[in-house]
């Protein structure tokens, strides 16, 4: 019976043991709802309690992999700024190393080609100019090579 009927009950008996018996069963329906409504909200509680938990540990998980992802980050950049000087570097000790050879070099399209395979003719700003031999740029070109694999 609902607590509506309980009270109907209640103020329609007219016999003291039919009040009586009106008033317990409204008592025991009372009792029964706020127990039922306890027991709902305990396991409510409990739930977000969970939940919570989880969402905390969820949040601890990913401020570590963000902070991880941060450390890679300026890894890689600090990297990535190394391997830029260390070209550099590279640039202007060829650059150095060939002007200290050569002269200075002109662009390609203003070269000639010689009879022989594989070698350049650079075009010398002067008549005094030391055009390296094929071993020499062989040996240039590996050096540059073995600093190239340093740098990577």
């Amino acid at each position: 019976m609902a607590i509506d009927q309980d009270i109907a009950a209640i103020r329609q008996a007219m016999y003291g043991k039919d009040v009586r018996e009106a008033i317990a069963h409204g008592i025991e329906q009372c009792y029964s709802d706020v127990t039922t409504s306890k027991t709902s909200a305990e396991d409510a509680t409990a739930n977000a309690t969970q939940a919570a938990s989880s969402a905390n540990t969820a949040a601890a998980n990913a401020n570590q992999k963000a902070q991880a992802a941060d450390t890679a980050a300026t890894n890689a950049n600090q990297k990535a700024q190394a391997a830029d000087t260390a070209a550099k570097t590279i640039d202007t000790k060829v650059e150095t190393k060939v002007s200290e050879s050569v002269g200075s070099i002109v662009l390609v399209q203003d070269t000639q080609p010689t009879e022989e395979d594989n070698k350049i003719w650079i075009k010398p700003e002067s008549e005094e100019y030391k055009v390296p031999t094929w071993e020499e740029f062989q040996e240039l070109s590996a050096k540059v090579d073995e600093l190239m694999q340093k740098v990577n």
